[in-house]
């Protein structure tokens, strides 16, 4: 496990976020999470990975900037051997109806419990990578 996800685990929408894009965990190099929140122009997904810098995975981009629904990547200026790359997801109802096609919605409780979802999601913007490091780096040097 990476000190990463030893300090923050990942979040719990990682995998219906990768399900969502239909990217699998490997195809991702040093993946390390993932979330679904609201961006300036609407819902999105922002997977971070340890992809930044010199890495032997920095081809992984090359790939990921095909998909349809990919928006931008970046390196993180905070640590720059974290990168992060952003996709956009369409409306509710194209998400509830990815959701079915994918077998992730298979009746309707579940498609109002993925409404619900979606409508939280729509609500949360993930702070950014330097101030979630800061903040827990503030944690440890408090403690007793």
């Amino acid at each position: 496990m990476s000190m990463y996800n030893m300090l923050f685990r990942v979040h719990p929408s990682a995998p219906l976020a990768l399900a969502l894009l239909e990217l699998p965990r490997q195809e991702l190099g040093r993946f390390r999470d993932a979330w679904i929140d609201m961006g300036p122009d609407g819902l999105r997904i922002q997977i971070l990975t340890r992809n930044g810098g010199y890495s032997e995975y920095a081809s992984v981009f090359e790939e990921l900037r095909k998909h349809p629904d990919y928006v931008k990547d970046w390196v993180e200026d905070y640590d720059p051997t974290y990168s992060s790359i952003e996709f956009s997801l369409p409306d509710t109802e194209e998400i509830i109806k990815r959701a079915r096609r994918l077998n992730l919605v298979e009746n309707e409780d579940e498609e109002k419990d993925a409404r619900e979802y979606l409508t939280q999601c729509a609500t949360h913007t993930m702070p950014p990578f330097q101030e979630r490091w800061e903040k827990v780096l503030d944690q440890l040097k408090s403690a007793p």
